[in-house]
């Protein structure tokens, strides 16, 4: 059993080494994967039901503005934000003449291609921050056992494309601690994320928190470089902030979407609930019921949505944030977390979206290989744990697959159709 072993091991270290001479190869190889896995998902549930193909939601509200934009019709959203029709429109321009069916499954492709492309950032910061290969490729492998990952690359959200530009801006604050340019790129990028989604305004928080907790473990900081990334966001997304003034009076007026205080899904989109301010929220509940929301229903299932998405590897993430809570090499993973949660606190009592994690599942999946190399380290068989772990996740996104064939199969046409 132990020359098995050690054959084991011999063979992965093998594995390692050839990904690790081979990176280019390796990567194109992972997105491959990446694709292959979001296709196969794909074909398995619209097997089961044809309206899984089509494209849902604000998917659907995103994919007719940016055709509504080749027609010349620029007219700011009022509840969603416009950047992503726009990065859209040279794909839409390509495929306009198609019907809108088949626009539909071409849209599925490209999301799941930019999903995919995740891989490519994630690589750029793991080997940032672990200098190590067989680290780098480990966080690979483990952001591919994530099926929620998979699931969230169909539809055309936002959610792909935005990880994607935050995984760029954290590689660029990596890269800060080296050459203060890349702080150009990080607000640049920042200012870009706005565009694409209005909570992108948390990410300007991030990147001057980071720097405020690096500033005394990089040399060449300058206090002028928190107002520089907060000059150069604004004028990235001045274009943006001013469309919206001129049309609905307010740079950060989301209509519905705005409504961040209310008690009640059905009161988002109701015409008879007004909007209410934070304060008049405090002023019109009790202390329980303000705890309740905020911190049970908040923070609390927040929490807990977080934990459930890294399944199987979420005691490792804990370990992971616990372990590297105070290391600078995790800076602005851990403010991005801690931004993160801390800013769907207030709505995601009634939102009630795991989908606003998604975003931030490879910045997991970096943390989550950081807590297993830290508790494996003594071990002898390292390669042998590694391998019993992406097992585990591979056996985790085989069973996952099973849930639509259960959802579709048990629940009538109709209600599959408007899922």
């Amino acid at each position: 059993m132990i020359n098995v072993f050690k054959k084991i091991e011999r063979g992965i270290d093998l594995l390692f080494n050839w990904l690790e001479n081979n990176t280019l190869l390796a990567l194109f190889l992972f997105v491959a994967i990446n694709i292959a896995t979001r296709l196969t998902y794909l074909a398995f549930i619209s097997h089961y039901s044809p309206g899984a193909l089509l494209i849902k939601v604000d998917g659907y509200i995103y994919m007719l503005k940016s055709l509504e934009m080749l027609q010349g019709n620029w007219l700011p959203m009022r509840t969603h934000a416009s950047g992503w029709p726009f990065l859209l429109m040279p794909f839409f321009y390509l495929i306009q003449q198609k019907s809108i069916f088949e626009m539909m499954i071409y849209s599925h492709f490209l999301s799941v291609i930019i999903s995919s492309l995740t891989i490519i950032p994630l690589y750029l910061v793991s080997k940032e921050i672990f200098k190590d290969k067989k680290a780098v490729f480990t966080t690979l492998i483990i952001f591919t056992c994530f099926f929620w990952t998979i699931y969230g690359s169909l539809g055309l959200f936002t959610e792909p494309i935005f990880g994607l530009l935050l995984l760029f801006i954290i590689y660029c604050l990596l890269k800060y601690r080296y050459n203060p340019r890349y702080l150009i790129a990080a607000s640049i990028l920042a200012g870009i994320s706005y565009w694409i989604r209005p909570n992108g305004i948390f990410v300007l928080l991030i990147i001057l928190l980071t720097l405020w907790l690096l500033r005394k473990k990089v040399s060449h900081f300058q206090y002028h470089h928190l107002s520089q990334v907060i000059s150069i966001f604004f004028i990235t997304a001045l274009p943006f902030l001013y469309q919206r003034y001129l049309h609905f009076g307010s740079s950060f007026y989301y209509g519905e979407n705005s409504k961040y205080f209310v008690d009640k899904y059905h009161q988002l989109w109701g015409a008879a609930y007004p909007d209410i301010s934070f304060f008049e929220y405090l002023s019109s509940h009790s202390l329980v019921e303000i705890f309740n929301r905020f911190v049970i229903f908040g923070f609390g299932s927040l929490t807990f949505s977080a934990l459930a998405l890294t399944l199987p590897f979420s005691i490792f993430f804990v370990w992971g944030v616990m372990r590297f809570l105070k290391d600078p090499r995790f800076t602005s993973l851990l403010v991005t977390l801690g931004i993160w949660i801390i800013s769907f606190t207030p709505i995601y009592a009634v939102y009630f979206t795991p989908r606003h994690l998604f975003s931030i599942l490879p910045i997991t999946a970096i943390l989550i290989t950081a807590g297993i190399l830290s508790l494996i380290r003594y071990i002898r068989y390292q390669n042998l744990v590694l391998l019993a772990i992406a097992t585990t996740g591979l056996c985790f996104i085989s069973a996952s697959y099973f849930y639509p064939q259960y959802y579709f199969l048990e629940k009538l046409p109709r209600e599959a159709l408007t899922m």
